[in-house]
C-alpha cells in the first residue's frame, strides 16, 4: 500500500508539472509522506474542486491519496490546476 501511494504521489506530481504552464513548483507534493497529501488549495479552491469537478478533500486542501488510482491522477491534477488558477 505504501508503495502504491508513493506511485500515486509521483504520478500526480508529474501530471501537475506537465499541465501547469505557470511555472509553479509542485515538488512539495513529493516531499510529503503517508496516506494524506496537502494540495496547496485554500477553502474556496477546495470547494471549487468539489462543486465543479466532484473531487473531494477537506476545506484546508488535504486529501487522501489512498483512494486515488494511477488512472485518476491526470483528472485530479486538472482539478487542482483549474481551481488554483481560476479561484482566489
Amino acid at each position: 500500500m505504501a508503495g502504491r501511494i508513493k506511485d500515486v504521489r509521483k504520478r500526480l506530481y508529474d501530471n501537475l508539472s506537465a499541465m501547469d504552464k505557470s511555472g509553479k513548483d509542485w515538488s512539495f507534493i513529493l516531499g510529503q509522506i503517508g496516506m494524506f497529501s496537502f494540495t496547496g488549495l485554500n477553502k474556496a479552491r477546495s470547494e471549487n474542486t468539489t462543486n465543479k469537478l466532484h473531487v473531494y478533500m477537506t476545506k484546508d486542501g488535504r486529501m487522501s491519496l489512498a483512494g486515488v488510482s494511477l488512472a485518476k491522477c491526470e483528472y485530479l491534477a486538472y482539478a487542482i490546476i483549474d481551481s488554483f488558477h481560476n479561484i482566489n
